[in-house]
């Protein structure tokens, strides 16, 4: 299921089987999304996933944030993120 605003119906991955549409352009379901997540699981990431990072905490979202792969996930510490778990990536032999 995937909460996305109509710009990513033109892209396969958007082609769901449930798919609740909100707003027009990326970024504008963040709000919703954050609303209606049962916990939000963070790997890698960008300024979006930033916002929404800190919007779930300000909701008091579950969250885990798994971090070795780079991106906004790899930037997040435990004293800015109390209420979250962190899981580091263990390197491949």
């Amino acid at each position: 299921m995937g909460i996305a605003p109509d710009q990513a119906l033109d892209y396969p991955l958007g082609q769901m089987h449930y798919m609740l549409p909100f707003g027009r352009a990326f970024g504008d379901e963040s709000p919703v999304f954050v609303r209606l997540i049962d916990e939000l699981l963070v790997l890698g990431g960008g300024p979006q996933s930033e916002r929404e990072v800190f919007a779930a905490a300000e909701a008091h979202q579950p969250m885990t944030i798994i971090q070795g792969f780079g991106g906004i996930a790899d930037q997040l510490t435990p004293s800015a993120l109390p209420a979250a778990r962190f899981v580091q990536r263990i390197a491949s032999v």
